[in-house]
Formats: structure tokens, sequence, C-alpha cells
């Protein structure tokens, strides 16, 4: 019978990952309250959705997991990791009161929200960059990795810089530039930030999930060029023109169907027999597809279709690819966490496969609900969407508990 060894310091902070699955949780209720009053389009409690998904949520566990990840890729030491810790809780309060904000149309201390979200962005962001700041003057593929980290937490930065001026904007009534700053504030969190991210890191830890990784190192490379250009145009877009939004469109669905069938061409040839994660990554990517195809119909003037973009683009694209990982890397940092760094177990041996696959389909009946009754203004078919997506969280959650319960409790054996 072995002994459980327990780790002094996780890999990842559970106190970022267990407030943005709150969140992820909390999505949900939102989503079937604003079915009920009819709310898709551009509006605070949308607004309040929308950033709890994409900060409370996504945003919490990327920054959370780059605490590990962005030392471990580039081989640097962390300088300030007690002050990012910092900026990451006060993101997270930030978040939450942001959205409690919209929410409730608080105007008046809206922006006393977003600025705590900057702020703690700025004192992450600037721990991070003196941390990677070490190999970027170097060659290799660890200082090309760190340039790229660098390059995304700016747009991170930018966009949440944007917010606060939008914010303050709000509060004083000044909303002229608000329309203009809003699509470039989105465009550099969701394309910059986070669609970015997930590119990067996933060129990494999709060789756990698959069993290997992509051979075609120039895809990633010209993927994630096309796609970080086409962010830089549409950041500048809203002011300069409808010609570039087309442009800064077109690359970024060019860069995102050559890392999408890349992707799919790893996930689809898997050696690796727990097929969930790899289930959901194929999910994942098709939801990309149909992110692609919406946003050039909000280009050529379909209206519907932008929220149903905003919402296949965070919970299908994104969010999917997130639940990946949390089937894997997630159920592995668990396992390290209870039985210490050198445990194998492996995270189908802490899973219920019936758990697994039963969120799975809740998950996609969710988005495709989603999608469908935001295109057609259908508040029945999205109401249907957050039950399915609830259930769908509910039983992600029972799986979770059921793995931190086997991995506290005495291992028979480990993987291999």
């Amino acid at each position: 019978m072995a002994t459980t060894v327990v780790c002094r310091q996780p890999w990842i902070p559970p106190s970022g990952l267990i407030p943005a699955h709150l969140a992820h949780g909390v999505s949900w209720v939102l989503l079937w309250q604003l079915a009920r009053r009819q709310m898709f389009s551009a509006s605070m409690p949308a607004f309040a959705w929308i950033h709890l998904v994409a900060l409370g949520w996504l945003s919490l566990i990327a920054l959370s997991v780059l605490l590990f990840v962005a030392p471990q890729f580039t081989g640097a030491a962390w300088i300030g990791e007690r002050w990012a810790r910092l900026g990451l809780g006060m993101f997270a309060v930030g978040t939450y009161a942001l959205v409690v904000a919209f929410w409730t149309s608080g105007t008046t201390w809206l922006w006393l929200a977003a600025a705590l979200v900057v702020v703690g962005l700025g004192v992450y962001v600037v721990a991070a960059i003196m941390t990677l700041g070490g190999v970027l003057s170097s060659t290799g593929t660890d200082a090309a990795i760190a340039r790229a980290f660098v390059v995304i937490f700016l747009f991170l930065l930018v966009a949440a810089i944007l917010g606060i001026v939008m914010a303050r904007s709000l509060v004083s009534g000044e909303v002229s530039m608000l329309a203009t700053t809003a699509r470039a504030h989105a465009s550099l969190a969701a394309i910059g930030w986070l669609t970015l991210l997930v590119m990067g890191v996933s060129t990494r830890t999709l060789g756990p999930i698959t069993g290997q990784r992509s051979p075609r190192r120039w895809v990633h490379i010209l993927a994630s060029g096309l796609v970080t250009l086409g962010a830089l145009v549409l950041g500048v877009a809203p002011w300069t023109g409808n010609a570039l939004e087309w442009i800064g469109t077109l690359a970024c669905v060019v860069g995102l169907v050559i890392y999408a069938l890349d992707v799919l061409f790893l996930a689809l040839a898997a050696t690796v027999p727990h097929r969930p994660p790899q289930a959901f990554v194929v999910a994942s990517i098709g939801w990309l597809f149909i992110t692609c195809l919406l946003a050039v119909a909000v280009l050529r003037g379909n209206t519907n279709a932008a929220p149903a973009c905003v919402f296949v683009g965070l919970i299908g694209w994104i969010g999917q690819m997130v639940i990946a990982h949390l089937h894997h890397i997630g159920i592995r940092l668990i396992a390290t966490m209870t039985r210490g760094d050198d445990d194998e177990t492996l995270p189908e041996a802490l899973l219920s496969a019936r758990l697994s696959w039963s969120s799975l389909a809740l998950f996609q009946v969710a988005v495709a609900c989603g999608v469908l009754g935001l295109l057609t203004s259908r508040a029945d078919i999205v109401i249907v969407a957050a039950f399915s997506g609830g259930l769908g969280w509910f039983a992600m959650t029972a799986n979770i508990i059921r793995a931190v319960s086997a991995a506290n409790a005495p291992a028979q054996q480990t993987a291999l």
C-alpha cells in the first residue's frame, strides 16, 4: 500500500482554479436569466455574462496555469512570483466585482472594479515579463516561446486598459467612442489574448493528451503569425474603416483553419487510450470552424450572428479546449497534489468514464442550442442550452470530486 505524499507547492494554484470553475457554473445560471429576459444583444447583463466567462472562467484559469506553464516552457525561473500571485488575487476579486456591476447596471462603481482588474493584471504581467526577460535575448525555442508569451501578455494588458477606458466612459456618460473601443477591446482580448494563448500552449499540451506532437512546426509558425497579424489589424480597424476589418478577420480565419486542421489530425490519430479529452479537443475544433463562419457573417451584416459568434467562440472553441485539458492535465494536477510530484496515476484511473462522456454530450448540446437560439432569437432554445450546460457542469464537477476522492484513497497501483 503506497503512502500518500502531500506536495508543498502544487503545479497550479487551486485558489485560482476553484473560483474559475465556479464562474463557469454560474455562467449557465446567468445565461438562463438572459434568455428569460431576452437580453441577447449589447446590454449590461449580457456584458456581465461575457466577462464572467472570458475573465472569471477562461482568463482566471489561464493566468493560474501560466504560473506553472510559462517557466516550464521557457526554462525561466520566476522573479516576483508572490507579486504575480497577489496580482492574480486582485484580478479575481476585480472580475467578480465587475460582473456584479454589469449585472446590476452599477455604473457608479463599475470603473473601480475595472481598475482593480487592470491593476491586478499589471502586477501579474510585470512579474511575468521580468521572469521571461532573462531568456528573451537568447536564441532557440525557449526564447521564441518567451517572446510569444510577452506578446500575448501585452495583448491582454492593452485590452484591459481599453476596458477601463470604456468603464470610465459609461460612468461619465461620454459614449461617443464606446462602440469602436468595444470592438477593439473584444478583438484584442478574444483573439490576441485567449485564442493565441490556446494555440501556443496546445502545441505542447496536446502531446500528453493525444500521445504525439505535431511534426509540422511550420504550421504553428504560419498559423500563429497570421492570427497575431489579424489581432493587431483588428485592434486598430474600428478607427480606420471596414477594409481593415476584412483583412484582419480573413488573416485570423486562415490562420485558425490551418491550426485547426493540424490539431484535428493529431486528435484523430491519437494513441493515448483515454478518449474523452480527445473528444473534447475534436469538439473544440468543430466549434472553432463555426466561430470563423459566424465571424465572416458578422462582417457581412448579419446582426444575429454577433451574439452567436461570441457565445460559440467562448463556450465552444475556447471553453471545450479548456475542459479537454481539465480531463487530462487537471486530473494529473489533482493526483500530484495528493500523492506527490512523482505520482504517475493515469487520469482515467481517477475519473468516471460515464460522467466524462455525459458531460461531453451535455456540453455539446448546450453549445449547439445556444448558437441556434441566438441565431434565431429563440429564448426557449437558449434556455435549453443553459439547462444542458448546467447539467454538464454538474456532471463534470461530480467527476472532479470523484477524482479527488480517488486520489486521496490509498493507491493500489500506479500507471506506467
